[in-house]
């Protein structure tokens, strides 16, 4: 999915003029998931989009509604407040994480 989806994403995106942001993970994936993680966060940079590097959510409607999981990790609201502010964020990589106090 995220090389396939992300090349037929990036390519409707640019035949239309619309601008890419993606969701990326913020922790390393082992094997071929790191490397199709790398494959999408180079495409969309490539294309002048933003890559947005969530930690893992938490929250009311995902797999840890109750709990934070390990870090890296972000509430599912404000991951959802950050993303918006990014709309108008220049290329690069965003992490969205919550503050590791």
């Amino acid at each position: 999915m995220r090389r396939e989806g992300t090349t037929n994403l990036v390519d409707a995106a640019c035949t239309c003029g619309a601008r890419v942001i993606a969701q990326s993970v913020a922790w390393s994936l082992p094997g071929d998931g790191g490397g199709a993680v790398a494959f999408l966060e180079r495409t969309v940079l490539d294309a002048g989009g933003v890559v947005v590097r969530y930690g893992r959510l938490y929250g009311p409607g995902t797999y840890f509604e109750e709990e934070p999981p390990p870090a890296p990790c972000v509430h599912v609201a404000d991951a959802a407040r950050r993303t918006v502010m990014l709309l108008e964020a220049p290329s690069g990589i965003v992490d969205v994480v919550d503050d590791p106090r």
